[in-house]
């Protein structure tokens, strides 16, 4: 994803993140996943910035060997997140030939009822793509590398759903965030 931090100045802040997001599905990003989608076979969910109108969002897509699947908006705004970005309201889960998907964004995950009113729309799967910040001394140390960071938080989401019987699948990286899963 961008980086889209201006942290003293929210409102050029958030003018960037609307200069800087695309529509879905036919912005550059999304149409580009859609064709590696096409040419590998594959589904594909990626973290970016979604443009609907002049609001911004901090969305994830799902794209297949069809095409685009759906979008999920972030619903838990972490932060000043909410200085740049609209809250998404719906938790969807979407039908694919290699089970039913959800998508999570980040800071997501630590919610529970996410998870629970995903894993009850039938989700087999939850792709969470992911940018994890230190929150505490040692993680803003520099100690930390992103993986450990990840290790770090990533057990929320996996007790989670492991609970309600989902698989979760996360790639957290530094300044990029995706998950893929191959059709068998």
């Amino acid at each position: 994803m961008t980086d889209y931090g201006d942290h003293c100045k929210p409102l050029p802040a958030r003018r960037r993140a609307v200069r800087q997001a695309e529509p879905a599905p036919e912005g550059k990003t999304a149409q580009r996943w859609i064709d590696l989608a096409a040419e590998y076979d594959a589904y594909i969910v990626g973290g970016y910035a979604e443009q609907d109108g002049e609001l911004p969002y901090n969305s994830s897509i799902l794209v297949g060997p069809d095409g685009y699947v759906g979008t999920h908006r972030k619903v838990h705004l972490w932060n000043e997140e909410k200085l740049w970005f609209e809250p998404g309201d719906e938790v969807a889960v979407f039908e694919t030939t290699i089970g039913r998907i959800g998508m999570q964004i980040c800071y997501d995950q630590w919610f529970p009822e996410l998870t629970r009113i995903q894993a009850g729309k039938g989700a087999d799967i939850i792709a969470e793509p992911t940018n994890w910040v230190p929150i505490n001394e040692y993680e803003r140390s520099g100690q930390m590398d992103a993986d450990e960071l990840a290790r770090a938080n990533y057990p929320r989401g996996v007790e989670r759903a492991r609970q309600h019987g989902v698989v979760r699948l996360c790639r957290p990286r530094r300044y990029r965030a995706w998950a893929a899963v191959s059709r068998p």
